[in-house]
């Protein structure tokens, strides 16, 4: 008895000192309450039944209702893929909890292919045109099989990863091929699967717990840079946000501010990568808008660094950091 006793308060003990060291674990559940912009690409082809389709569809609005959505935080837009795109529910207009349910609802399948290199690049512009400048970018790709062109969607990850967006990849079924939804994915972190499609309810949780890392580990605090022809000066602001640097530079500055910024990154068309000189979880974007060029300052999801020669954030053990 007094064996058992004295073996309780152990327990209690441990307990105690384990939780006071992890308050997170057991006080109320963290809020997704930054900036975001989701999009859920939903694999509309043939070989997803009439009722598989409908659960599809209630994993879709079980995710929506999982997720702290508001004008100031969680944006959400839907994209129907196949052959070709099918329904398309932007992020340029905010869309509330319950119309996003509701228009998820009525989404149409389409019943043919499996083009998912068109349904991502539709994604990477989407996110390009709509996204909200201060917002972290999340993508989450829903699949029951192989791509009709795995070697396009392999590029196309790769491009949408390279502007930002993390991939999380969902695949459903026996049909799925697992080296293909890890390419698309972030990392392995990002990327699940299921037996069936009724499987897809055990996953919301997890989602939802995940984006909430990721908007952790993307919110950096940003700055605001001007240059101008008469003075060399800039002025800074900051704010609780994904770090983007902006400058607005004169034909005089223009190259060497790009050299300063973006060293080692090749312009092609307008827009180029380069990595960050001192920190192996970060990157440059630079671009060219509007008669100037802008750097952002980007971070990689946890778990991953940069990679140069792949131009996209890759496995940290994968990549030769060197600085």
């Amino acid at each position: 008895m007094w064996l058992s006793l004295k073996t309780s308060v152990s327990i209690w003990l441990v307990l105690g000192l384990f939780f006071a060291y992890h308050p997170k674990l057991y006080t109320e559940e963290m809020k997704c309450d930054q900036p975001v912009d989701v999009i859920i690409l939903i694999d509309g082809s043939d070989s997803i039944s009439d009722n598989d389709w409908v659960r599809s569809k209630n994993f879709v609005k079980e995710l929506i209702d999982s997720f702290d959505i508001g004008q100031d935080t969680i944006h959400v837009g839907i994209i129907v893929y196949s052959s070709n795109i099918g329904d398309v529910i932007g992020l340029k207009k905010f869309h509330s909890k319950e119309t996003l349910k509701f228009l998820a609802n009525r989404l149409h399948h389409p019943k043919d292919g499996t083009d998912t290199a068109a349904g991502i690049r539709k994604v990477t512009k989407m996110m390009e045109a709509e996204s909200r400048p201060n917002a972290a970018r999340v993508a989450i790709v829903i699949t029951d099989g192989r791509s009709s062109h795995p070697i396009q969607t392999t590029q196309e990850a790769l491009k949408a990863k390279s502007a930002g967006i993390v991939m999380l990849t969902v695949g459903v079924g026996h049909a799925i091929s697992r080296a293909e939804l890890s390419q698309i994915a972030t990392s392995e972190r990002e990327m699940f699967d299921v037996s069936d499609f009724s499987g897809l309810q055990g996953v919301v949780g997890i989602l939802r717990k995940l984006l909430c890392k990721i908007i952790v580990t993307t919110t950096l605090t940003s700055i605001t840079a001007k240059t101008t022809k008469s003075s060399a000066a800039t002025s800074a602001t900051s704010t609780k946000r994904k770090e983007t640097l902006v400058l607005k530079l004169s034909k005089s500055s223009e190259q060497g501010n790009l050299q300063s910024l973006c060293k080692g990154c090749i312009i092609d068309r307008g827009i180029g990568y380069s990595s960050h000189h001192n920190d192996c979880t970060k990157y440059v974007q630079c671009f060219r808008e509007n008669g100037e060029y802008r750097a952002k300052l980007m971070s990689c999801p946890f778990g991953t660094y940069w990679d140069q020669n792949k131009i996209t954030c890759w496995h940290s053990h994968l990549v030769n950091c060197t600085t």
